[in-house]
């Protein structure tokens, strides 16, 4: 047990990378809706399909766990992946039960919407940075080793987009 009092599965584990994706995808469409450039909307718009195409890949790694991971095994691996991944899901570093999409007013600029993507994004490597860090399957490992490149894709290409706005 960590220090933070919180013990997770790799399921639970998986879950909260759902909710990540789940987030992503929510505040991507309605970042999308609000956009009032075709250009943002599209980019917004094709980001949102990519969460949604993480959020499958992360299901379809839970619908691959044994018995004994879904029923209680803890994480195991490096200690201190394992204790920031505890910090998530007790809230201590972020709220992924939050709906990010609450935060757009539709007053934001692209840059300010762009902005707080990014921000969302990075938040998302970190957590799959640990997440790669506890997980002993190498197939399970290689995806989201995919998912990484991806958001770290995202960020580069939301950097790009917001300064095309500047």
């Amino acid at each position: 047990m960590s220090d933070l009092g919180i013990n997770l599965t790799a399921n639970e584990v998986l879950e909260i990378a759902v909710q990540i994706e789940r987030n992503g995808m929510i505040f991507y469409q309605e970042a999308a809706r609000l956009a009032k450039r075709a250009d943002d909307r599209r980019l917004l718009e094709s980001l949102a399909e990519m969460e949604a195409d993480h959020e499958r890949i992360f299901v379809e790694m839970q619908a691959t766990l044994t018995p004994a991971e879904r029923a209680g095994s803890e994480i195991e691996g490096d200690a201190e992946a394992a204790q920031f991944l505890r910090a998530i899901a007790g809230g201590h570093v972020f709220d992924v039960t939050a709906n990010p999409a609450d935060i757009l007013t539709g007053q934001e600029s692209p840059q300010e919407i762009l902005s707080t993507a990014i921000g969302l994004e990075k938040e998302s490597v970190v957590y799959y940075s640990a997440l790669r860090e506890i997980i002993t399957s190498p197939a399970s490992k290689a995806k989201v080793e995919q998912v990484i490149r991806e958001e770290l894709r995202h960020v580069a290409q939301l950097s790009r987009q917001r300064a095309a706005l500047r």
